[in-house]
């Protein structure tokens, strides 16, 4: 033991001291030590070139190291053309941090020429960004991967790009840049695409580019407006113009300016609007909105529901998306466009049809997919836009009644409201600007199928839905759909054309007899001596042209000035003798005292706000428009007013007084008429159980068995039901939609039979009696 302490054991080592330290040591001479020695020499050489390794790569082979070197070899290029001294650039990493919007950034390390003009022309990454960038966005203040997206605190392209595992948002692809901008802007509002464009050519006829500045282009020292739709405009800027033009004495002011019209002022503003320095983003925008993408998905709080919401859709996880049937590079932007080409494909299970989109479109649709970012940056740092659609409730589209219906409309009931098929659904969307059907529903009808929906069918409640239109909003949509019904002729066109006894026999025969002949139960009997008596032309033309509100009494667009007046000769035609003169009532005294009179005389046929019970509807703005006083108070005098034969056995006609029925008249008018409109109208007495017989006979083959389940609108539907009158219903029968495959059935088809007044009846009480079953 001894010896072998002593390095005496016969071992090829022996043991050393240095300053306390034993350290074994090896005989060079035995191979045993020789071999030790080489494998610390290799050793030691081994972790000597790691070492320097390393140290070649921290200092000399990191990417971004590489790229300032480059950069410098760029500025000195640049200042040796320009014969100056290249600037001095130490090589670091470059940082910057902003509090206000939570961004620490290092792009700059490698994007180094970003604030430098001279470098605008060099590629990336040392190209400069535009001027407006920094006057509107600062970089310092804002950061890079608020608008560029990004790992900001990367020094590696991959990791600084995104386009790693585990990172949710990888830069913007190359292309869409501008889809950064809906990382804060995406509220910006949509001006309606006709006045903007109206706007554009005004600005350029005006010569307004000879002061001002758009995108490079102008000559002018005036005011740059390349970003005036962000940074806001006085709204009375045309007066300033002018009181500027009054004050000044230079020729421009005095020969270039002058009056525009306010409809062209509105026009230039919805151009000045659009205006933020990115172009295709606000066109982008425009476009998606008039697709009716609206119409199944919610953006920013609005929309329907048939969809996911796309609020944030441009910050998609990629990790977390099938790019199995996506070509190209595996980024955001191929399978947006991948998706709206084959939903189903992309994403299993998806009902969202394949879009209709030239390439252009596809592109465009695709960057406003990306810009929808929700950048979660202070609220003090909002947009105008932005805080004015989150907390004042402004809208970022257009109001008007066309950009409405192209915004929620148009994707399921076409593009001009001609009725469509929807995906792979088998229902088909009516047809809401079509003649037929405009000529019978009402605006109440429109209104209450806006507010309500259709629950259980795609139609959305979009009056009482999260996320769905205000009250103006749907009127706006209600008077562009009624603006779709072509115009009748005129009273002058009608009065005097030349009409022809014989042509309007046969247009009553087809058209008029089903309701109006004696003996029915639909309309009133126009061979009736006191309506013929007390019915003036002019009477039978507002009509005609305007229909009866929720009656089966609807317009006839159809006809032209000819067959109007040959029509109305005819009706006329009907009378014997010479026209009635008509009583003239004393003006009205009391409108208390008209509505006692009403109640206790007219109420029991008419019901108690005039809507209509056994007789029709004394309220009806369309009648009570074209009748006058003296010939309402004609009809009570005369004999019209007489107890219907449905009505029960104690009614009977009024006994007033011609002072009572003139203040009766009055109340009508001036209250009545005032009162929200719940109009249901005459109501239908029709026997249900023929009427079942005649529905699985003549409509089930297309609006299913008991009214649901088909391809044409369901009529077993508690909104659809609640909405429409039994007029309504009478007239859609008896009209039908024959340019949409549903027969006019007052008239001969070839695989439907005719059905008489009774007969419609009975269907329509059948129709009715599904109300109670839902």
């Amino acid at each position: 033991m001894a010896d072998s302490l002593n390095g005496n054991s016969g071992q090829n080592h022996r043991p050393e001291v240095f300053s306390g330290l034993t350290v074994p040591t090896f005989d060079p001479v035995t191979p045993a030590g020789r071999r030790a020695r080489w494998a610390l020499l290799i050793t030691s050489g081994v972790v000597l070139l790691c070492l320097l390794a390393a140290i070649i790569t921290e200092h000399y082979l990191k990417p971004w190291l590489k790229h300032q070197r480059n950069f410098k070899s760029v500025l000195a290029a640049v200042a040796v053309a320009e014969g100056k001294s290249p600037p001095p650039f130490p090589q670091e990493i470059k940082q910057i941090t902003s509090a206000a919007y939570g961004v620490s950034d290092r792009c700059t390390t490698c994007h180094a020429g970003f604030d430098n003009p001279n470098l605008a022309d060099q590629k990336q990454p040392y190209g400069a960004h535009p001027q407006w960038v920094f006057d509107i966005h600062p970089p310092e203040q804002f950061g890079c991967t608020l608008c560029h997206g990004g790992q900001g605190l990367a020094t590696t392209t991959e990791d600084a790009h995104g386009t790693v595992p585990h990172w949710e948002d990888p830069l913007i692809p190359a292309g869409y840049f501008q889809a950064g901008c809906g990382s804060c802007h995406t509220h910006v509002k949509v001006p309606p695409q006709e006045l903007a464009d109206r706007g554009k050519r005004l600005f350029e006829q005006y010569d307004c580019l000879a002061c001002h500045k758009v995108d490079a282009r102008g000559r002018g020292t005036g005011p740059d407006l390349s970003t005036v739709g962000i940074r806001g405009f006085l709204a009375d800027w045309h007066q300033n113009h002018l009181e500027l033009q009054q004050q000044s004495i230079e020729p421009a002011w005095l020969e270039s300016y002058g009056p525009i019209d306010p409809e062209e002022v509105t026009a230039i503003n919805a151009f000045l609007n659009t205006l933020m320095q990115a172009p295709a983003f606000v066109d982008a925008k425009a476009l998606v909105y008039r697709k009716g993408c609206l119409g199944c998905h919610r953006i920013n709080g609005t929309g329907g529901d048939e969809g996911p919401d796309l609020s944030a859709t441009g910050k998609k996880n990629p990790n977390r998306l099938d790019f199995s049937y996506v070509e190209g590079e595996h980024n955001l932007a191929n399978w947006h466009k991948a998706h709206l080409l084959d939903p189903a494909l992309i994403v299993a299970g998806s009902l969202m049809p394949h879009a209709e989109l030239r390439p252009e479109e596809l592109e465009a649709v695709t960057l406003y997919m990306l810009s929808l970012r929700g950048a979660d940056v202070p609220m003090n740092r909002w947009p105008a836009g932005r805080f004015e659609s989150e907390r004042l409730g402004k809208r970022e589209f257009s109001a008007d009644g066309k950009s409405l219906y192209s915004a929620f409309c148009n994707s399921c009931h076409g593009v001009s409201g001609q009725g469509a098929g929807f995906g792979i659904f088998t229902q088909k969307f009516p047809a809401v600007t079509s003649q037929e059907f405009l000529a019978v529903a009402s605006d109440r009808f429109i209104r209450e199928n806006l507010v309500n929906g259709r629950p259980g069918r795609k139609m959305p409640p979009w009056g009482t839905k999260e996320g769905g239109l205000r009250a103006a909003e749907i009127q706006s949509l209600v008077e562009y759909l009624r603006s779709q019904q072509p115009a009748a002729p005129s009273w002058q066109d009608v009065s005097s054309a030349q009409h022809e006894l014989e042509l309007g026999k046969a247009i009553y025969r087809e058209s008029c007899a089903v309701c109006h002949d004696s003996n029915t139960a639909i309309g009133p009997d126009l061979s009736n001596e006191v309506f013929l008596q007390t019915a003036d032309t002019k009477f039978l033309y507002h009509m005609l042209t305007q229909g009866r509100e929720d009656t089966a009494m609807g317009s006839r667009p159809e006809l032209n000035a000819q067959e109007l007046a040959s029509l109305i000769d005819y009706i006329e035609s009907l009378r014997s003798g010479k026209k009635a003169k008509l009583p003239v009532l004393p003006p009205a005294d009391s409108i208390m005292d008209g509505q006692a009179v009403f109640a206790e005389s007219c109420a029991p046929c008419h019901a108690e706000r005039g809507e209509g019970k056994y007789a029709v509807n004394i309220v009806n703005p369309s009648l009570l428009e074209a009748a006058s006083d003296d010939y309402l108070g004609a009809a009570v005098r005369l004999g019209r007013c007489i107890q219907p034969k449905d009505a029960p056995g104690q009614l009977s006609a009024p006994e007033v007084t011609d002072q009572q029925l003139s203040n009766a008249i009055t109340y009508i008018r001036r209250r009545l008429a005032k009162l929200p409109a719940q109009a249901p109208g005459r109501l239908v007495q029709g026997d249900a159980q023929n009427g079942q017989t005649l529905f699985n006979q003549n409509c089930t083959g297309c609006h299913g068995q008991g009214g649901i389940n088909g391809w044409a609108p369901e009529l077993a539907n508690s909104a659809f039901l609640a909405a429409a009158t039994d007029g309504y219903l009478q007239a859609s029968i008896i009209r039908g939609r024959p340019m949409f495959g549903m027969p006019a059935f007052a008239t001969d088809n070839l695989n439907y039979p005719r059905l008489t007044a009774e007969d419609v009846n009975d269907t329509v009480a059948f129709v009715r009696a599904l109300q109670s079953k839902q």
